[in-house]
């Protein structure tokens, strides 16, 4: 489908896929906030490089927590949502 390749290819512009947010004008940077690669890629970049090594497991899944319930909860809503569709769908 046409629609969600142009979606998706504007959600990633918009999450920082494509350019790095930090290059982006500021409200670029807080639409990105609304996209969920861009809540993933905050989360791959604590990781891979705002992260000390040497920390231990718990205090980098702390550090990552903004990250993680912001993703479960989209997740858990857009699950919610698609399943509400697909009964609407199987009745008619």
């Amino acid at each position: 489908n046409g629609a969600s390749t142009i979606i998706i290819l504007i959600m990633s512009a918009l999450g920082g896929s494509m350019v790095p947010r930090f290059i982006m004008p500021k409200f670029m940077e807080t639409t990105s906030k609304f996209t969920f690669n861009g809540w993933a890629l905050d989360g791959y970049l604590k990781i891979f490089w705002y992260d000390d090594p040497d920390a231990a497991l718990l205090s980098s899944l702390l550090n990552l927590l903004p990250q993680l319930a912001v993703l479960t909860g989209l997740t858990a809503t857009f699950l919610i949502i698609a399943r509400q569709l697909a009964r609407r769908w199987e009745t008619t």
